[in-house]
């Protein structure tokens, strides 16, 4: 059985509220679990569940403490020479563990954009030499263009960018592949908005075309305050059980 985060920026958090949920209501169903896919957040919240997920909570700590540090600068995200992943690669080398790309090798499937002579393609990883590479392909899978500073990110002599525009829903042709998103859409783990609402692919992810939807890719890149994100944790911890139970899998 497969596992799958998709790319959510800001949003991450509903997938920590997730991850949280299977940790503490389904260890039978999580050691069925042979990969775990993710693009963007989907793909950080899914390493810290693979390397280390009794970080989790300090996961969550450190997604508000990022959406406060960008409510005090003037553009937010969009401000000129800030670089909003900066303290996401300092996070990742200083917590998580020094084996995490022992854990993550043939477990951890991240996608990326790569691009070569203007053309782009998507490629997923799951192989990693090192803590840096792995550490490199994290960055690179949340790297959007214009809104990060800095230069491209290159691995192996190549440029990578956010997975997310080009498979932004990582699925694998062997087993199940249980699906997560904080928007809503057909996915397994999802907000339950109106089911007759029509859809949008992008990034090879079925969106439902709705004003909530609307409201949470605006989150995604200009996190709301820290009581409406943690009601996003919450949606993802209770969507998560609420799987769990019509599945089967919960366990009290």
């Amino acid at each position: 059985m497969n596992l799958s985060l998709c790319g959510s920026g800001f949003l991450g958090i509903y997938h920590i509220g997730v991850a949280k949920a299977l940790i503490n209501h389904a260890p039978v169903f999580l050691s069925k679990i042979d990969r775990v896919g993710g693009a963007s957040a989907g793909a950080l919240v899914g390493a810290i569940l693979v390397c280390d997920p009794n970080k989790l909570d300090l996961c969550r700590k450190f997604n508000l403490d990022q959406a406060d540090a960008l409510h005090k600068k003037l553009l937010g995200g969009w401000t000129p020479r800030y670089n909003v992943l900066k303290p996401v690669k300092e996070f990742m080398i200083t917590h998580m563990p020094e084996d995490s790309y022992k854990k993550a090798n043939n477990t951890l499937y991240i996608s990326l954009t790569k691009l070569v002579k203007g053309s782009y393609s998507n490629e997923v990883m799951s192989t990693y030499s090192s803590n840096r590479q792995l550490f490199e392909c994290l960055y690179a899978t949340c790297y959007v263009p214009l809104y990060v500073g800095g230069t491209f990110p290159v691995i192996d002599g190549h440029k990578f960018i956010d997975g997310g525009l080009t498979n932004n829903l990582v699925t694998f042709n062997e087993g199940r592949t249980v699906t997560v998103s904080p928007f809503s859409g057909d996915q397994d783990i999802c907000p339950a908005d109106d089911k007759r609402r029509k859809f949008i692919r992008i990034g090879r992810q079925n969106f439902g075309i709705s004003n909530a939807n609307r409201i949470r890719f605006q989150h995604a890149l200009s996190p709301p305050h820290k009581d409406k994100l943690l009601e996003y944790y919450d949606d993802g911890y209770f969507d998560a059980v609420s799987f769990l139970k019509k599945e089967g899998f919960y366990e009290k």
